[in-house]
Parts: structure tokens; C-alpha cells; sequence
């Protein structure tokens, strides 16, 4: 009996220490999305010196975060937006079909790049709808004319946050009187 009631306390302690190193349940690192337009054009549909000004500010922006992955539909324009941030950071740019970043789309990423921080670099009339493809909700009308435009979209544990900001040269015209930024925060189906 005396065995027993040692082993049954050897066994009890045992488990007490092992449970105490298995580590508790951490919250997932924020994946963040740092969504663009392609910079300024010419009437060829290249980068002008503009835009070439405003990709090299983007990378000085994007170099400080780190940026793990970059996105890019396959255009020119887009292309050569991302080059600079991808380039200093040593990425690949990874082309993807706007017309297919689709929530199923944005699912695959996110788990792809848990807890990175990614740039996507798109168009005028498809950055919005990757914005709700990560699962977040932006009450913004974005101008054909518009390229001073970030959507930093953060997701973590099926909530995504998306926020406007201007960045590089902001048209006089479009210069808001203070910050103009705008947040969402809605669930977002995330597999693990």
C-alpha cells in the first residue's frame, strides 16, 4: 500500500510538472496586408517618373516593417510598383489574378503568411474588393486618378481591421485636413 501511495504521488506529481512545460495557448500573430494601387502611369501603361518616385517611397515605407511577401498582378505597371520593396527586401514577386482574389483566395494567403507581413499591389478598381476578400469592411470610394492610397488590413484570430492611409505625394486637392482613416472590424472564416 505504502509503494502505491508513493508511485500514485510520483505519478501525480509527474504529470503536474509536464503539464507545466507544455506552453499555453498563444493569440496567432496579426497577418497584415499592406494593399496598394500600382503607382503613376504614362499613356503606355509604364510607371512615369511619378510613379517611379512614388514605388521607391513605398519601399522606403515597406523596408522598415519588413515586408515577408509581395503580390502583383501581372502588368507592368504593377510590377514594377512592387520591384523596389522586393528587390531591397530580397522577395520574389508573386503574381496573382485580381479577378480570382476571392475570399477563398485570401484564405490560402493568410494562412500562407500567418503572422508576415505581406504587400499586394493592384488596380484602381480591384484593390477594394481584395480588401474584402481578407474579410475586412472599407467605406471608401477610390478614384480612377487616386494613387496615394495604403489599405493596411490586419487579420488575427478571424477578425480583420482595415485602415486608409495616404502615402507618398497626395494630389493638393485630395490633402484631408487631419488623418483620414477609416476601420472595420468584422469576422473573417480563417482555417487553421
Amino acid at each position: 500500500m505504502k509503494c502505491t501511495a508513493q508511485l500514485l504521488l510520483l505519478v501525480t506529481c509527474g504529470a503536474a510538472l509536464a503539464s507545466s512545460l507544455v506552453p499555453e495557448e498563444q493569440t496567432p500573430l496579426p497577418t497584415t496586408f499592406f494593399i496598394v494601387r500600382h503607382a503613376e502611369k504614362d499613356a503606355q501603361e509604364n510607371l512615369n517618373a511619378a510613379g517611379i518616385a512614388r514605388a521607391k517611397g513605398l519601399r522606403d515605407f515597406l523596408v522598415k516593417q519588413p515586408i515577408h511577401a509581395a503580390y502583383s498582378t501581372d502588368y507592368a505597371r504593377t510590377i514594377d510598383t512592387a520591384a523596389p520593396t522586393a528587390k531591397a527586401l530580397n522577395l520574389v514577386i508573386q503574381k496573382y489574378d485580381a479577378r480570382k482574389a476571392d475570399a477563398k483566395w485570401s484564405a490560402e494567403v493568410i494562412k500562407k503568411h500567418a503572422g508576415q507581413n505581406v504587400l499586394i499591389v493592384g488596380h484602381s478598381n480591384t484593390v477594394l474588393s481584395t480588401v474584402k476578400s481578407l474579410g475586412a469592411k472599407m467605406n471608401y470610394n477610390l478614384a480612377y486618378e487616386e494613387y496615394h492610397n495604403m489599405f493596411i488590413v490586419r487579420v488575427q484570430s478571424g477578425s480583420a481591421q482595415a485602415v486608409r492611409v495616404n502615402f507618398g505625394e497626395v494630389p493638393s486637392a485630395k490633402k484631408p485636413a487631419s488623418p483620414a482613416t477609416k476601420q472595420s472590424k468584422t469576422k473573417v472564416p480563417v482555417k487553421p
